[in-house]
């Protein structure tokens, strides 16, 4: 392996849905003799159900809600269910740091007051807010939905809420402001993107690592663990992974080639944000 300065681990459970699996709640029990910093990414509808056996797991929780218009919300997820979600942020947010992750897509949920909305839910409920920019996926009409971290502030400050930036670092995803009612965030991962500081890699639920959300290339961890290589040589295919990470847009030079180049990958719903 290379000579790099250590970064604390930190392990977050996305989806999918992860409160779906049989076994949730012996996986982070297992997953927390490696670090104290777990995480889960959950829609928010079985949170509360499991809440009682995977909070002593876990240190935060991000919610994905990009709406508290129940007609938008029944629309977007095909059932209902909003109540049920906001119930479960506050039960949370009693004990754990709380995000809640609002996707802005243009046309559904960018109006002045859907952020008014969310970002009343989230003061009240005392949780930090994060909007989140679409993103190109397979099939996804990224540039008929995509809404840039700069509308989004205009859009809420036309709520009547002012905006001070926050200092944030160089391996931030987040870049986070204050307003009155609370720190709100913005991933702008097209506008403004951070893959120079990216210290995020993932692994799919078959076991592939993916050194970038957005490059098709995985290589199988699985199918080398089952061939019985080292901890050392385990090593050195993670490092070789990484050495061919792209500077940024996984080699595209822009966001819109971007969205030409990702329509074989996987969809974000079999990767996980």
């Amino acid at each position: 392996m290379s000579d790099r300065s250590p970064t604390p681990l930190k392990i977050k459970l996305t989806g999918g849905e992860p409160l779906l699996h049989p076994t949730i709640t012996s996986l982070l029990s297992d997953l927390s003799t490696l670090t104290p910093s777990i995480g889960i990414t959950t829609n928010g509808v079985l949170l509360s159900r499991h809440w009682p056996s995977v909070s002593r797991y876990i240190s935060s929780v991000n919610v994905s809600l990009d709406t508290v218009n129940p007609e938008k919300f029944n629309l977007l997820t095909r059932r209902k269910g909003l109540n049920r979600v906001m119930d479960a942020v506050k039960l949370a947010s009693e004990s754990h740091r709380v995000k809640v992750n609002c996707v802005v897509m243009r046309g559904f949920n960018d109006g002045v007051e859907d952020f008014e909305g969310i970002l009343k839910f989230c003061e009240e409920a005392g949780v930090e807010c994060r909007f989140i920019e679409w993103m190109p996926f397979s099939g996804n009409n990224f540039d008929g939905k995509f809404v840039s971290m700069s509308e989004m502030k205009s859009k809420i400050a036309l709520t009547g809420r002012s905006i001070t930036p926050v200092e944030t670092f160089k391996t931030d995803t987040t870049k986070w402001v204050e307003t009155e009612g609370g720190k709100v965030g913005f991933i702008s991962s097209m506008s403004e993107n951070f893959c120079e500081g990216c210290n995020r890699v993932r692994i799919t639920c078959d076991g592939n690592l993916k050194v970038c959300l957005f490059d098709g290339t995985e290589v199988s961890l699985r199918d080398a663990l089952r061939a019985g290589v080292s901890d050392t040589e385990l090593g050195w295919i993670m490092d070789n992974a990484l050495g061919r990470k792209h500077f940024k847009f996984a080699g595209a030079e822009d966001m819109h080639q971007l969205a030409e180049r990702v329509k074989g990958n996987r969809p974000m719903t079999a990767i996980g944000g």
